[in-house]
């Protein structure tokens, strides 16, 4: 099975319950661009065509996003959402104390557990930090990445 067939499978409802969530977490720390072209991408990636993001009304609470989100019965797209909603949350490179309890609360309250949330947003920190390595080698000039190099000779004795 298409990893990806957890969210295609899901009802138009359960899909704008998918994107009412993820918008939830957009609007917790002020709807930034990168955070809106993250919900965009993700809803071309999911093939969530039944509504567009403009038409999406931001949920007025997190209870509401929580009895939304309840309507996804299937156990891995919930952890999708939950995966989703943690890398909207670093998409714009801060990952806040507000959207991380935003992530928690609705998470839980799916069945996800609070050691899996935290496997999943320690996942998404070291994917970050894989990037921004592969920045590195390609930004660092000659000379910087001999004397980098040499650190890593360094530390290994």
């Amino acid at each position: 099975m298409d990893k990806m067939q957890y969210i295609y499978d899901l009802s138009d409802e359960q899909k704008e319950a998918f994107i009412k969530a993820l918008v939830y977490v957009m609007c917790a720390d002020g709807a930034k661009e990168e955070e809106k072209a993250f919900i965009k991408l993700a809803m071309d990636v999911y093939a969530i065509n039944s509504i567009s993001l403009e038409d999406v009304v931001a949920p007025a609470s997190v209870e509401e996003v929580k009895k939304a989100a309840m309507k996804i019965k299937n156990e891995k797209a919930r952890r999708y959402l939950v995966r989703e909603m943690i890398s909207l949350g670093f998409s714009d490179g801060d990952f806040s104390e507000n959207e991380m309890e935003i992530v928690f609360d609705i998470g839980e309250s799916l069945g996800v557990s609070e050691e899996r949330i935290n496997d999943m947003i320690d996942w998404s920190v070291a994917g970050l930090e894989w990037q921004l390595e592969g920045i590195d080698l390609i930004e660092r000039e000659d000379d910087d990445y001999l004397d980098f190099e040499d650190q890593d000779e360094d530390e290994d004795e």
